[in-house]
């Protein structure tokens, strides 16, 4: 009850006026720009349309943060951190660095070394890596792209060493750029987001995404079944016979309980999680993979790889399954269902803007459904208020701020240099984590309506 009423202190819930918003017009699915815009948040709208290639490629030097080191395998296939690679920029080989995991003496070395060279530098990490990179390079001489920027929100409740170090350091660089095609919507967006300017891209066309919905009490019962069904007896769509079954599950026990239930013979499936001894253990007897390895007819893949990451199939069918009873696995539906419809970006695929999602609601559960969104929002912003007046109160004294420093829950408010400020990210985080769990999954209808105002096409429901 604490936690819930310190939420309830911090979140700025009006739109910044201020923003500027410019627009890049485009044709076809492709990015035709030498560089991406800089001091910006940059929408393109939708994935696989190149904008990491263009900076990977081109004629900048620049660092290139990213949420997982699975993304980092997937753009450049190192498989191992700080080995370059070899590319070709107009016929010109530009090296590659790749830092993920730990950032050792030796590869500090490397890129110390790596940065001094000649030609265009291109340094790929992870987000945690920006405040040691921050202490060895002359950020002056390079540029940033903060790459799937939405993850610096949903992440933030397990990771905030590692976005702070982008809050604290981005400026710094020569120009920044976060970029997303399924930006923070404003409701959650951080204040150091506020006020930058915001490009968007307007296509000339864009593919519609369709989705059908399966409602179930046992999801992954469900998921279970059309495994056994497409393995015994194959699978049609629209006349085009189905290769390959994609799954979106962000649980490795939801995963570890589909695949034991059906019996699957290891070399048919591909999992693509958190290579940790606990997923180890969840999954033995099935190996853990990345996303570049062969295909197989059944992959599950966790938020690992719902952002950025590439995946080829002919004629592979996404799924997506949310259990009520993890909301981890619950999909936003403005931010992660966008980025799993561009998961597969073979173009000749039939169903690559088709998505099946299984869910269950959150109906049944002992949630208050009563209190709407904009209750929620008009409650937040009256706590708030009287939270900043006791923190103006804490901060003028100092007996004050000896006794604040043993009483209150730094995980939402936080000591910045000698003041104690609200932890606005989290706060954000939290509301966006209650509109998901309360009032998107809380009905199939509400479910569906969710879908429709997103510009997504729910054909069945099931």
């Amino acid at each position: 009850m604490k936690d819930i009423k310190i939420l309830f202190l911090m979140i700025d819930m009006f739109n910044d006026m201020n923003t500027i918003f410019r627009t890049i017009q485009q044709k076809g699915t492709k990015l035709d720009l030498i560089d991406l815009p800089y001091n910006c948040i940059f929408n393109k709208k939708i994935t696989g349309c190149g904008g990491t290639t263009i900076v990977a490629y081109n004629s900048e030097d620049y660092v290139i943060a990213v949420p997982t080191k699975e993304l980092i395998i997937n753009k450049t296939g190192l498989d191992e951190p700080g080995i370059s690679v070899t590319r070709s920029y107009k016929g010109t080989e530009i090296e590659v660095i790749g830092l993920f995991n730990t950032f050792s003496y030796d590869l500090k070395k490397l890129v110390k070394e790596y940065s001094k060279k000649s030609g265009p530098k291109k340094i790929f990490c992870t987000y945690d890596k920006i405040n040691a990179l921050a202490s060895i390079l002359d950020l002056k001489q390079w540029r940033l792209l903060v790459d799937e920027y939405q993850v610096l929100l949903k992440a933030y409740s397990y990771r905030d060493k590692a976005i702070n170090g982008i809050i604290q350091n981005f400026k710094k660089f020569k120009s920044y750029c976060f970029m997303s095609a399924t930006p923070i919507p404003s409701d959650f967006k951080p204040d150091f987001l506020k006020q930058i300017p915001e490009y968007e891209v307007e296509w000339d066309k864009l593919d519609k995404t369709t989705v059908e919905l399966i409602e179930t009490n046992k999801p992954y019962i469900t998921a279970s079944n059309i495994i056994n069904r497409f393995l015994s007896e194959g699978m049609t769509l629209n006349n085009e016979r189905v290769e390959e079954l994609f799954f979106f599950l962000n649980s490795v026990k939801g995963i570890s309980a589909i695949i034991n239930h059906c019996k699957l013979n290891p070399n048919l499936v591909k999992i693509v999680c958190a290579d940790t001894d606990s997923n180890k253990e969840k999954l033995a007897g099935y190996r853990i993979t990345n996303s570049r390895s062969p295909n197989k007819p059944i992959t599950f893949i966790t938020s690992k790889s719902f952002e950025g990451a590439d995946y080829f199939s002919d004629k592979g069918v996404c799924f997506v399954i949310s259990n009520s009873g993890e909301s981890q696995t619950q999909a936003d539906i403005a931010t992660d269902i966008y980025q799993i419809a561009g998961r597969i970006r073979t173009e000749t695929n039939p169903f690559r803007n088709k998505i099946y999602h299984i869910y269950n609601t959150t109906g049944s559960l002992k949630l208050n459904l009563n209190l709407i969104y904009e209750d929620m929002k008009k409650l937040v912003k009256e706590e708030e208020d009287g939270a900043n007046a006791i923190l103006k109160v804490i901060n003028s004294n100092e007996n004050a701020k000896k006794i604040a420093s043993k009483m209150i829950n730094e995980a939402y408010i936080i000591l910045e240099g000698d003041k104690y400020v609200l932890n606005d990210s989290l706060i954000k985080l939290e509301l966006f984590n209650y509109n998901i769990n309360q009032q998107i999954y809380k009905n199939g209808i509400s479910l569906a309506s969710n879908y429709q105002s997103n510009g997504i096409e729910v054909t069945n429901t099931t």
